[in-house]
């Protein structure tokens, strides 16, 4: 809940026309750093066929929170399937398939908390094929296996553009897929990502028959603003593709661990007349399983859905309120908007936006940005102050 403000006006007698303010309550927002990128890499079982595929992987030491994943792409002329993935002799945990018959097959696995440091991963099958197989590793992710991820969605196909809808992706998750299809000329091109998302990493097999062969290939693509569904998709041979080809697809999405919650009150409550100040304090809490970072609190928030519920209304911001408070002595850089938020640069001044003396009617939000990390379990308010205009 949060910090812009609506307005209702009554009378309080045919006499004295006094007009008292009843304020609105609405919802702020608060974000942190998810799920971000951090290496990826790829092979391929080149013209022929094998059972084992081996390559390195290198995972950084600079984020927290890591997790690995793994897209196997098969030409599953047998019906071969994955039968074990290991990173640094650690076993992988299957998430999901997708087969397209005796055609295409995709597996994608993970492991939580991998090794850092260049170790390699090694994709057993259960009989041999041609085949590739791709490696992403990413920091910000859960570290509970049932909070990780989401649900894995699949899709299979015969067209030019594979494409498989994730839905309940929220904003600072990471949906991340793999693509498999058969028959591919060593000199047609690759796969291409659809628009928004980002490709991580792409191989193929080389036999100079092109059914034999399949391309494999990964790309992410973040939760939209406020949630919602992600759609991932590809153009079979390069960005421009129009012919048919089998194809099988996966994708699920990364979750962070850190959950953040808000809550807000104001005081004193209920009907206030014109020049009242009223004292907001937002509280919020880390009740996920691992530590926030890079956290800012927006008040009001600017992407709420009604376009009038962004911005602070009929109030003028007191000049030197803001603040924030916690038990491990928590501090913020403090910046005002001006602008509803797009931007939080302006500098508030006595008197500005007409507003009296000690405040600022040209303040639209108030931006938080924490210079420290919020553990789990941990708590902290922030606040500010108000006059109705």
């Amino acid at each position: 809940m949060s910090g812009s403000l609506f307005t209702r006006i009554k009378a309080v007698s045919p006499l004295k026309c006094l007009a008292l303010f009843s304020f609105l309550l609405l919802a702020p927002q608060i974000q942190a750093q998810g799920v971000a990128f951090d290496a990826s890499s790829s092979s391929n079982t080149g013209t022929g066929t094998a059972a084992t595929l081996t390559w390195s992987h290198t995972v950084g030491s600079s984020g927290v929170n890591r997790i690995l994943i793994v897209g196997v792409s098969i030409r599953n002329a047998s019906s071969q399937t994955v039968s074990s993935v290991t990173y640094n002799g650690t076993n992988l945990t299957l998430v999901g398939q997708s087969t397209n018959s005796t055609n295409a097959r995709v597996e994608i696995w993970r492991l939580i908390a991998p090794a850092t440091g260049a170790h390699n991963v090694v994709v057993t099958l259960s009989a041999a094929a041609r085949f590739a197989g791709g490696a992403a590793s990413f920091t910000g992710v859960s570290q509970t296996a049932s909070l990780a991820l989401g649900v894995f969605f699949s899709a299979i196909g015969n067209t030019p553009t594979p494409t498989v809808s994730v839905t309940s992706v929220a904003q600072g998750q990471l949906v991340i897929d793999t693509i498999a299809n058969a028959n591919l000329a060593t000199g047609t091109a690759a796969p291409c990502a659809g628009t928004g998302q980002t490709q991580r990493w792409s191989d193929r097999t080389t036999n100079g028959t092109a059914g034999n062969n399949t391309p494999g290939a990964g790309s992410t693509e973040p939760g939209p603003a406020g949630g919602g569904t992600v759609t991932m998709s590809w153009i079979l041979q390069g960005c421009s593709g129009t012919t048919n080809r089998q194809w099988a697809m996966g994708a699920v999405t990364l979750k962070q661990g850190a959950v953040l919650t808000l809550n807000k009150s104001v005081s004193p409550v209920g009907t206030q007349q014109p020049g009242t100040d009223l004292a907001y304090t937002v509280t919020f809490t880390n009740s996920g399983d691992s530590t926030a970072q890079t956290v800012v609190i927006t008040d009001p928030n600017p992407n709420n859905v009604i376009v009038t519920q962004r911005a602070f209304a009929n109030v003028d911001y007191k000049l030197g309120s803001a603040s924030i408070s916690a038990p491990w002595n928590a501090t913020a850089t403090i910046r005002f908007s001006n602008d509803g938020g797009a931007t939080c640069v302006y500098t508030p001044s006595s008197g500005g936006g007409g507003a009296p003396p000690g405040y600022d009617r040209a303040v639209t939000n108030i931006c938080w940005a924490l210079n420290t990390n919020v553990a789990v379990g941990a708590s902290g308010t922030v606040s500010f102050i108000s006059r109705i205009q």
